[in-house]
């Protein structure tokens, strides 16, 4: 059961930040950001995007930057944009990965600027749903590179490991 302030008022958005949390450990997470960032180069057409997924594309604008000034600040913070496959206008968006707890770390992206409104509306709805499966597929792409690092470390240079996800 729900329970409202106002026992008539439909829930509302207190926040646009969407966060998915990662199976990694923070500096394990932020090596794995960096080697995909690598793989990729900001704001240069044609080049691959840091996720694609069925229906969302995110490409980082900047490199990523970190910023130490305590625990629970980002261990990687980049501005982005978010796009559909369809094509339709980018929303700018900021792409962090930030300490959960001693043994896991978490993805968030927020939008940048006034580009989605805090009341519900199509704008609203359509970035939730691109930051959502954009947060699910990095944190897929990052773990993936994690687990397939760790077994060909444990496989060898003369064998080739092949996921079972393949």
């Amino acid at each position: 059961m729900t329970y409202y302030a106002d026992a008539w008022a439909p829930p509302s958005v207190t926040t646009l930040y969407v966060a998915r949390p990662l199976e990694l450990p923070p500096l394990t997470a932020q090596a794995a950001f960096d080697g995909r960032v690598e793989r990729t180069s900001p704001a240069e057409a044609g080049l691959p995007w840091l996720v694609e997924t069925a229906s969302t594309r995110l490409r980082l604008l900047a490199r990523p930057h970190g910023d130490q000034r305590g625990a629970t600040w980002p261990l990687r913070r980049a501005p982005a944009r978010l796009h559909d496959t369809r094509g339709r206008g980018a929303i700018p968006v900021e792409v962090e990965v930030a300490p959960w707890s001693a043994a896991r770390c978490e993805i968030g992206i927020r939008p940048r600027g006034r580009t989605v409104p805090m009341t519900d509306g199509r704008r609203q709805r359509r970035y939730f749903a691109l930051a959502v499966e954009a947060a699910e597929g990095l944190a897929h792409v990052l773990e993936r590179a994690v687990e397939d690092g760790m077994a060909a470390q444990l496989c060898g240079p003369q064998t080739e490991w092949v996921s079972p996800a393949a």
